[in-house]
């Protein structure tokens, strides 16, 4: 049985948000995007061995840290689904989230940047070693099969706790929940 929940959605409508999105990422110092020189390096073998971001994700990007940093302690627990080269965890551990969880199946998740400060669990998010109701927020931008991401998310959110999962939605909300 499921608890009840209460649910929002917004939808992005026109590319210039997703622009607009990564200058107020940038504007507020919370960009981890790979830049160009950073790529160029990783291609010459040096620097991050992760290209971090997707500047097509700006939009979440920026929408679920704010959703995150009205709503939740930044010193609550915090799960990240899908973390490898994510910026997500990133932007919010320059926000001052201190309790941050990054969970991918790539075991190149462990290489990803503030790597002291952010735990990184190499897993199938379906099959973690999480306890129930350990997470007061949990996070899901563009992941697989989000219907059953959602499902395992009840479980392992606290009472009171946030999901704030970011998919492509192309036949209405049925398939998403």
């Amino acid at each position: 049985m499921f608890p009840t929940v209460s649910m929002s959605a917004h939808v992005l409508r026109f590319k210039w948000e997703i622009d607009n999105a990564r200058r107020e990422l940038k504007r507020r110092g919370l960009s981890s995007a790979s830049t160009w020189w950073q790529d160029t390096l990783r291609c010459v073998g040096g620097g991050n061995r992760v290209k971090i971001g997707d500047h097509r994700k700006s939009w979440d990007v920026l929408k679920t840290a704010a959703f995150l940093e009205e709503r939740v302690s930044e010193s609550a627990p915090v799960l990240d689904i899908g973390a490898f080269a994510s910026e997500l965890v990133c932007v919010l551990h320059r926000l001052g989230f201190t309790n941050l969880v990054g969970v991918d199946v790539d075991p190149h998740v462990r290489l990803m940047p503030f790597a002291r400060d952010i735990r990184y669990e190499v897993a199938n998010f379906m099959e973690t070693p999480f306890e129930q109701e350990s997470f007061q927020a949990i996070t899901a931008i563009s992941v697989i099969a989000p219907r059953r991401v959602f499902h395992r998310v009840v479980r392992l959110l606290a009472p009171e706790g946030r999901y704030n999962g970011c998919a492509a939605v192309r036949n209405g909300l049925e398939d998403f929940l």
